[in-house]
């Protein structure tokens, strides 16, 4: 499902690697059509081998488990010091630059990120993690395409401390962006090998059910979704709250092309719950750490203490005072708190998120719009909650607000075929044709899987029918379980003036997506034109009922009843 996801990388990458020689001219790498590149330092051999750094981030406990949310715990720290030392000291230090890059990691900054990543990758590009770590940076950023061949050039090389024969998260960041690409064999076949590293592991079985999805087997994507939901339940942390979420919003949308609308909507409807209660307790704990002091400082009348301890909340004692190893125990303690709730405070973008996907898969435009909001508000820096935003902005009338959240989102990940081909359609619906035209051929030329793209030149072609249906009909065949080709067929068959046609169509739309208001408002135009007045009135009451501030279904169920009243 696009956009499921966290999404997780930046533009074309194009790496020189003739140049690794002692003297040689600088390696350089494009990223977003700015060049990267590291210049001479003295006559030091920029390029010579050494240990790298282990990653605290990438070989925390869980992280294989809970990919690709990976846990932040006391060893963070580690990491900004790492980063901090190695700069300060050799600004050509790989290790260095990838340490800042899992920090922006952490804080959804994909642009950052693959800067960083790529300056680690031309300084060490024999590096296995610098690789992986350009890649995650290029998925956060919409650049499938990019993503899958750098997670492809670092499975090629030998394994390290950083990347161990048996780690299978390189699988896991190529599988995940093929299926944002809809390659969905390919994606099936990386999610295979990464369970024949791991067979327990949740994201796995998750990216496995979502490429079976996709290929329209929905009965072995739910074994895959029941699967990944049984080692979840034993769980009860922030990482493993938003795996299960995104294999909720997964399983609801294989129910609904099995035809199982009830048991999607629990599914959609729980989403909705653990991400608000996520929300709720991340809440807590930061009103809980403002707090000035606690009880036992009261008591103890201690004295005005530093940032960092009235975050702990711990009273200062000198190593007089305590046990020299109490009080080591006592600081891991309180950093590891520390750490689990600045963690949980850099999730909540994750959470509005996938509960903004929820809310806009029911069908609450508004609450959709409100939720995907404030994940733009906590990262500014992210595309996606402004790609869905802007979906859900559409569907409520907002043309103008749509295209403005579209074009940053294009701005933000310039390589990203979603972020294009909806920049289009918004520039479509403002009937801003030529712009509209020439972004969904470049969203194609990023990925020529892209269904939305083809859904735009559909609408571009109505004057030639034929057309039309032919480039609707590529979208249905690229991407069968998305709805964006089958509403283009739709719309050409009835601009055909073939209602009967047009009409069944529709109604695999509306099975597939039950809770979308502009469905049930296409379908009715299929029973307009086909003068079944009364079904026509009764799909534009269900449109109006699920979205009642959208006043162009208040307008069109007038003219339904003008024309049936003409009839009579």
């Amino acid at each position: 499902m696009a956009g499921l996801r966290i999404a997780l990388l930046a533009s074309v990458v194009v790496l020189t690697l003739t140049s690794c020689t002692t003297g040689g001219a600088p390696l350089e790498l494009s990223v977003d059509g700015e060049t990267v590149s590291q210049e001479n330092s003295g006559s030091r051999d920029r390029f010579k081998p050494r240990t790298e750094a282990a990653d605290s981030l990438w070989l925390a406990d869980g992280a294989v488990e809970t990919f690709p949310y990976l846990p932040e715990t006391d060893e963070h720290e580690h990491l900004h010091e790492l980063a901090e030392k190695q700069l300060n000291a050799d600004p050509f230090a790989a290790d260095g630059h990838r340490a800042v890059a899992w920090i922006y990691y952490n804080e959804t900054n994909f642009k950052e990120m693959a800067d960083c990543a790529a300056r680690a990758v031309v300084l060490s590009p024999a590096s296995k993690i610098n690789r992986l770590c350009l890649s995650l940076a290029m998925y956060g950023r919409g650049a499938h395409q990019q993503a899958f061949e750098m997670a492809s050039q670092a499975l090629v090389l030998p394994p390290s401390v950083n990347v161990p024969q048996n780690d299978c998260r390189l699988y896991l960041c190529r599988a995940a962006s093929a299926l944002n690409a809809n390659r969905y064999q390919a994606s099936l076949a990386d999610a295979d090998l990464a369970l024949k590293i791991s067979p327990d592991h949740i994201y796995a079985n998750l990216l496995r059910g979502e490429a079976l999805t996709g290929l329209e087997r929905n009965q072995e994507a739910l074994t895959c979704f029941r699967k990944s939901l049984n080692y979840i339940n034993t769980k009860d942390t922030a990482p493993y709250t938003l795996l299960k979420a995104e294999t909720l919003l997964a399983r609801a949308k294989a129910y609904l092309l099995l035809g199982e609308k009830d048991a999607a909507r629990a599914d959609l409807e729980q989403t909705l719950a653990l991400c608000r209660n996520l929300l709720q307790k991340t809440d807590r704990k930061l009103q809980s750490q403002r707090q000035p002091q606690t009880q036992r400082q009261l008591q103890l009348e201690t004295p005005p203490q530093s940032q960092r301890q009235l975050q702990l909340e711990t009273p200062p004692q000198s190593e007089t005072q305590v046990h020299p190893q109490k009080q080591r125990h006592s600081e891991a303690t309180n950093a590891g708190t520390e750490a689990e709730n600045s963690y949980t405070f850099y999730l909540k973008p994750n959470a509005y998120y996938l509960a903004g996907l929820a809310a806009r898969q029911l069908g609450r435009m508004k609450e959709a719009d409100a939720l995907f909001l404030e994940a733009s508000n906590l990262r500014p820096n992210w595309y996606l909650p402004r790609v869905e935003r802007a979906a859900a902005l559409l569907s409520r009338g907002q043309q103008e607000e749509a295209f403005r959240q579209c074009r940053l989102a294009s701005l933000l990940a310039p390589r990203s075929a979603l972020a294009k081909s909806m920049l289009a359609l918004t520039e479509q619906m403002q009937g801003d044709f030529g712009s509209a035209f020439l972004h969904a051929q470049e969203a194609l030329k990023l990925n020529e899987l892209q269904p939305e793209a083809w859904f735009v030149l559909a609408f571009a072609n109505f004057q030639d029918p034929k057309t039309a249906q032919a480039l609707a009909m590529t979208a249905s065949r690229l991407a069968p379980a998305n709805t964006a080709g089958k509403v283009a067929q739709t719309w050409a068959l009835l601009a055909d003036k073939r209602p009967r046609e047009a009409l069944s169509i529709a109604n695999q739309v509306v099975d597939m997506e039950p809770f979308q208001p502009d469905h049930y408002a296409m379908r009715a135009h299929c029973y307009l034109q086909d003068q079944k007045y009364d079904l026509a009135l009764k799909d534009i009451s269900s449109a109006r009922k699920m979205l009642p501030e959208a006043t162009r279904f208040k307008e069109f169920m007038e003219q339904i009843k003008t024309q049936k009243a003409k009839t009579k």
